[in-house]
């Protein structure tokens, strides 16, 4: 069988005949997959085409539109996490004007301009005579890598002209009902004018139905031998949930928005799967529909399959080396080569675990920090990965971080243990050499917890020629995790040397030395307090000098400088800061102290409500980065009224998410408290409500529950 994440290239079809198009222009194929995921519904046909491993994947018999395209695109990436480049494949019908000479068997390609993506969605009331259309949404473009190709390929057409219909030909052999594939006679090409209607009740084809008068018909002219036949194409495809019959909101929309093609699939795969969608014209979108044409249009939208990807990305993404550390290098760092002789010679040596122990501020993870960005210079081919492992959270989240950029086969899937599924592909032999940071273990009890299955020291991987680096207030946890107290060293504060060093660094003037000593040393040289006071100084020079700080270490508890005093640290994603644990600490203190804690309570509530979003495929990072904040709401119902309705969207929310990311048992948990508090705030035909019971039908849908979704999609 073959393995899923060996293919990127995507290519998705709507109808048998599209499926069959596709299939007949593998250079090879394959065997089904190994495995998919487990609510997994998609068929799959595997082969190759070129140097690229494809896989194919068709809508289920009878289902159209964006919404059936989007869950067959959404399955496909969690079985074969790989793919890199999506192909939306098959026919469609053609909007030809003055401007865009369009027949029948004639190839659109989308292409960005103008402010669109290359797919333009709408949406119909009715698709009847006269009808307005209304836009539905900016969709986002296909990848650079794909764009280039295209640009590529068209300059090569312009150049030389194109074999498509000798490629379709020689691929028909492969097709046993190769009639139905092969072109059509050119004369039962008819573009009928407008006004012509087929009339609704006739079981006859156009020809009689219609007829043929030259006065209902458009006359074209014959392509002269300058011109490719069949034509490609390119600019805005329109996409909508209904098939386009009605020749006046065609050409409406073709003046209007220069609409070259229509079809139902594209939109909903343009956020999820930003792929180029390549459509062969078999009718011209009114009620002369023609399927004569449809087996070779789609055998022509096929044939472009000539698309150069020799960019493409690497098979072996999980095995190429990966650089995952969120901070960046601190340009006024201040080597302590004792502390850092000691990491090299330890990271050179046999033993695959050692650690960092110190008080916190006594500059550990900044020593991390730096030699993880050193490392990273020096050793390109090595990957470099740093987990949170201040909380279950934190450490779960970091490890789904590590199964991301890796792109792990099955990440996705609800009942894979993606501590587990991290673990033992980091413990493979092929798998490039890796450093993994664990910083803040300070907690003994939270690493021999268990999960469902292991603790979570067990989840630490092991490998030949890969390190650990653990950063630790506690002994007894460096200790447990490292196994020898030998490859443990008790970080000190700074050398008075080293403090007026990185004091001097990080104030960035000329200041009096004797009061600059005075001051590390009233400091006690604890690297972050010196760091502190320096930012402190810098940010109100010249008014603050070191003569009138030496005397008064009072800091303002603002955000603003929190981040001046090192106590808020910047990440490498810009606008995500980490709080330091002693501020952590601090905040709940005092909040406990003055008795405001069930203000900051809501007032974290409301902000994690509006900025937690819903769970759209292009709003993963954000959900993922949130999630072990809002974590410890989930099973704290508020008492105010107006709280439980921000506790109650935030939980749609969290469980929209949760459903797309194909976790669906703990989605239902969640959204079933959102649907039992909207009912009783705001009643069951609320609209409201009624979202989250969408979300809840969703959830017993994906379970194949079928039953209990029918009767909450019929409430």
């Amino acid at each position: 069988m073959s393995d899923p994440q060996a293919y990127t290239v995507g290519w998705i079809c709507a109808v048998t005949a599209e499926s069959v198009a596709a299939q007949a222009f593998l250079d090879e194929e394959h065997r089904g997959p190994r495995h998919v995921s487990q609510h997994d519904n998609n068929s799959y046909v595997l082969g190759c085409i070129g140097s690229h491993n494809v896989v194919i994947a068709a809508l289920p018999e009878g289902e159209y539109g964006t919404t059936s395209a989007a869950t067959v695109a959404k399955d496909m990436l969690h079985s074969f996490p790989n793919v890199r480049i999506g192909l939306m494949v098959g026919i469609g019908g053609g909007a030809p004007s003055q401007k865009h000479d369009i027949r029948l068997g004639d190839i659109v390609v989308s292409k960005p301009g103008d402010g669109d993506g290359g797919v333009f969605q709408y949406d119909f009331g009715k698709t009847i005579q006269n009808c307005s259309f209304q836009a539905t949404g900016f969709l986002n473009q296909p990848l650079v890598l794909l764009r280039t190709a295209l640009a590529t390929l068209r300059a090569t057409y312009e150049m030389k002209g194109h074999q498509l219909v000798e490629d379709v030909n020689k691929n028909l052999k492969k097709i046993k009902k190769r009639s139905k594939y092969k072109q059509p006679d050119p004369a039962s090409d008819r573009l009928y004018k407008s006004h012509v209607v087929h009339p609704s009740n006739s079981p006859d084809g156009c020809d009689i139905a219609c007829g043929s008068d030259t006065a209902d018909l458009i006359t074209r002219p014959k392509r002269d031998e300058e011109d490719l036949d069949p034509a490609i194409h390119y600019g805005l495809i329109a996409s909508g949930n209904q098939l386009m019959k009605d020749a006046r909101i065609r050409d409406k929309l073709a003046a209007e928005r220069d609409v070259l093609c229509f079809e139902m699939e594209a939109a909903g795969l343009m956020n999820h799967f930003p792929c180029l969608v390549i459509r062969g014209i078999c009718d011209y979108s009114d009620l002369h529909k023609n399927k004569a044409w449809q087996g070779f249009a789609a055998m022509m939208a096929a044939a472009l399959k000539d698309l150069k990807l020799d960019k493409a990305e690497d098979l072996s993404v999980a095995r190429s080396p990966h650089f995952l550390v969120p901070f960046t290098s601190d340009p006024d760092f201040v080597k302590r080569s004792d502390i850092w002789a000691w990491i090299e010679e330890r990271y050179a040596g046999p033993e695959s675990r050692f650690a960092l122990v110190g008080m916190g501020g006594f500059g550990k993870s900044q020593m991390a920090i730096q030699f993880a960005h050193r490392l990273h210079a020096t050793s390109p081919k090595n990957s470099i990965f740093w987990v949170h492992s201040s909380t279950r959270a934190t450490f779960e989240q970091s490890y789904r971080a590590i199964a991301d950029v890796l792109a792990l086969p099955r990440r996705h899937d609800p009942d894979v243990n993606i501590l587990a599924l991290v673990r033992d592909w980091l413990q493979q032999e092929d798998v490039s050499p890796w450093l993994m940071i664990i910083d803040n273990a300070d907690d003994v009890k939270m690493l021999l917890s268990k999960d469902a299955n292991e603790t979570y020291l067990s989840y630490l991987p092991k490998r030949e020629n890969s390190k650990i680096l653990i950063t630790s207030r506690s002994w007894d946890a460096a200790d447990k995790l490292t196994g020898n107290g030998k490859m443990i060293f008790r970080v000190p504060t700074m050398e008075e040397a080293q403090a007026l060093q990185l004091f001097h660094k990080k104030v960035g003037r000329d200041v009096n030395e004797a009061a600059s000593l005075s001051l590390i040393k009233t400091l006690d040289y604890v690297p972050l307090a010196v760091n502190q006071a320096a930012a402190y100084i810098y940010r109100r020079s010249p008014w603050v000098t070191v003569e009138s700080e030496t005397s008064n270490v009072d800091f303002e508890d603002d955000l603003d400088v929190l981040r001046g005093y090192s106590l808020v640290a910047m990440t490498a994603t810009p606008g995500l800061l980490e709080m330091h644990s002693l501020v952590q600490f601090c905040t709940k203190l005092w909040i406990s102290e003055f008795g405001s804690a069930d203000q900051w309570k809501t007032l974290f509530l409301q902000s994690a409500s509006e900025h937690f979003p819903s769970g759209v495929f292009e709003t993963w990072h954000q959900c993922q980065t949130l999630m072990p904040h809002v974590q410890p709401l989930f099973d704290k119902q508020p008492l105010e009224e107006r709280d439980r309705l921000e506790w109650s969207k935030l939980l749609t929310n969290v469980s929209w998410y949760l459903v797309m990311l194909g976790n669906y048992s703990r989605a239902e948990v969640i959204v079933q408290q959102a649907v039992s508090t909207r009912t009783e705030v705001l009643g069951q035909e609320h609209p409201d409500t009624l979202t989250s019971m969408a979300n809840l039908a969703s959830t017993f849908w994906k379970q194949g529950r079928w039953k209990e979704a029918e009767e909450l999609f019929a409430r």
